[in-house]
């Protein structure tokens, strides 16, 4: 796991020491990503401060992955797929342009 730089769990609500962990030893980790196909699930997720521990690291974000396999194949022809949303919404928290830790709900509105 050393050598990552995107990583990813999928409707799995790990303890925040799991996530933590991830940060801290993954040197390389550019994107620490964790994806549910529900935007209200995120947004009480997020309410209930689910992610409050980590969310102020810039490499954090929460996911809205309602569609895998049509992302999946936005992402083989080159389009802006999960992880092009998630490296967009990273350089935004990191340049100061968004506090936001969700990605992707304006993408299915």
């Amino acid at each position: 796991m050393p050598c990552l730089t995107h990583l990813s769990f999928d409707e799995i609500l790990l303890e925040d020491a799991s996530y933590r962990n991830a940060l801290r030893d993954c040197k390389l980790l550019e994107v620490l990503a964790t994806s549910w196909p529900d935007l209200n699930l995120i947004a009480a997720l997020v309410h209930e401060r689910r992610y409050a521990a980590i969310a102020t690291d810039m490499r954090f974000v929460v996911l809205l992955a309602m569609h895998r396999i049509l992302d999946w194949e936005i992402g083989a022809r080159g389009g802006a797929d999960y992880w092009v949303r998630a490296d967009e919404l990273v350089r935004k928290r990191r340049s100061g342009e968004t506090t936001d830790i969700i990605c992707g709900s304006e993408r299915w509105k």
